[in-house]
């Protein structure tokens, strides 16, 4: 039986437009930056298992209402299954 890890690091920036429903219209944009990590698991089937985390931490709030508040730090989880 075979099991091959892999190990993969990431690092980069982020860009995000948001859009209001009602108008449609530029409501704001913002910049951030991006690491994340996963991992990729591959057996004797070729079948490969990839789970990945991200964390984003944007520079500011897309939106800043009393109605609507977006928070500055997002965190992802992606699961991914290839055979």
């Amino acid at each position: 039986m075979r099991s091959v890890l892999i190990v993969l690091v990431l690092a980069g920036s982020a860009w995000s437009q948001a859009f209001t429903e009602a108008t449609a219209a530029i409501a704001g944009g913002t910049v951030g930056g991006v690491a994340g990590f996963g991992f990729r698991f591959i057996d004797d089937y070729n079948i490969k298992v990839t789970p990945e985390f991200r964390y984003t931490r944007w520079l500011r709030s897309a939106f800043s209402l009393d109605s609507t508040q977006s928070p500055k730090n997002q965190i992802e989880v992606g699961f991914g299954l290839t055979f």
